[in-house]
């Protein structure tokens, strides 16, 4: 059942991935230069404020920006060494769902409120696979036991479960054709945090199971350290920071990730008020000139507001776009301090 054991390399390579929104009056820049690569079983975490571009990122993976408004302005996406920029409709149509499946932060609108669960499950089957609608059934049992389902429940209705067994039976389409990269937009934003916390060991488990690689969008930090093994910290639509997690949660470097992980509660800090990022994240439509962060940055320089710096390594694979990368972590501050 597993699809990259033993495998070596990327299993996606993204290379300066721009997506625009062109709307009559403005041009929406939700993606610019995104960059990234992602490993055979790995999970990269995709963390940043609401509107930053992390889904768009994801949808734009798949060539599923709604257009219009939406275009793919630029880049490359490789997957499995294709190049899916310049797939054909019926080839995209044979990727998603089989090679790569998407699981939404909403169930309800995800699936079918006029299909059993245990239909859903086997059409994605009988879709991709070329099993018998016999088979297909069978194995749409096998899904909906896997996620804890019982599958005396094949024939119920997406409105007769709980939020979060719907979000297990998403779980259970993404995963029925064994798909090599699997994308988690936020699936357990809408959840508790007992049924959260149930909902993400499931996906784990899942996922070592079927030896997938994922990405994981997310705005919980807290999710990003306990179910991935690289984390991008996405602003304006650019990756500002990429490292291995236990070395962004305890040396972040860009002055954005310091204040993200500053904001958070800590046990041992006794403090009566939390670090703020001072002002909002940029009009994607108006973006300033330069770094986007530089305005609500405390260290920005006139470098920082003449031009953007690019991604670069600052050692062990640590992935750094900020001006100040050449100076001491004690200039700009850190969550290790």
């Amino acid at each position: 059942m597993k699809n990259s054991e033993g495998k070596k390399g990327n299993i996606l390579d993204v290379r300066d991935l721009v997506i625009h929104y062109e709307l009559e009056e403005s041009t929406v820049r939700a993606v610019e230069g995104m960059s990234f690569t992602l490993g055979y079983g790995e999970t990269l975490a995709f963390v940043g404020e609401t509107g930053a571009g992390k889904t768009t990122t994801a949808l734009g993976l798949m060539r599923l920006v709604p257009s219009p408004p939406g275009r793919m302005v630029g880049g490359e996406i490789f997957f499995e060494g294709r190049d899916i920029m310049k797939a054909s409709g019926e080839e995209l149509r044979a990727i998603r769902g089989e090679k790569i499946s998407f699981i939404s932060q909403d169930p309800m609108t995800s699936l079918n409120p006029v299909m059993s669960v245990g239909s859903q499950i086997a059409e994605m089957v009988v879709l991709h696979s070329g099993l018998s609608m016999r088979e297909s059934r069978a194995r749409a049992e096998e899904m909906l036991s896997l996620v804890g389902i019982r599958k005396e429940r094949m024939g119920d209705y997406p409105h007769q479960f709980s939020g979060g067994m719907r979000q297990r039976v998403l779980i259970a389409i993404a995963l029925a054709c064994s798909p090599a990269l699997l994308i988690a937009d936020e699936p357990t934003s809408a959840l508790d945090v007992t049924i959260q916390a149930q909902v993400l060991n499931l996906m784990k488990g899942l996922k070592e199971r079927f030896d997938t690689s994922m990405i994981m969008i997310t705005h919980d930090l807290g999710i990003a350290a306990e179910t991935c093994d690289r984390v991008a910290i996405i602003y304006a639509g650019r990756i500002v920071e990429m490292a291995d997690t236990e070395s962004l949660f305890t040396e972040a470097l860009h002055p954005y990730a310091i204040g993200l992980f500053n904001s958070i509660p800590r046990i041992d800090d006794d403090r009566d008020l939390l670090d703020a990022l001072p002002g909002l994240m940029p009009d994607p439509a108006r973006l300033p000139q330069g770094c986007p962060f530089h305005p609500r940055c405390a260290h920005a320089s006139q470098e920082c507001e003449n031009s953007a710096p690019g991604l670069e390594d600052v050692g062990n694979g640590h992935l750094l776009a900020c001006w100040l990368r050449g100076k001491r972590n004690s200039e700009v501050g850190s969550v290790a301090q």
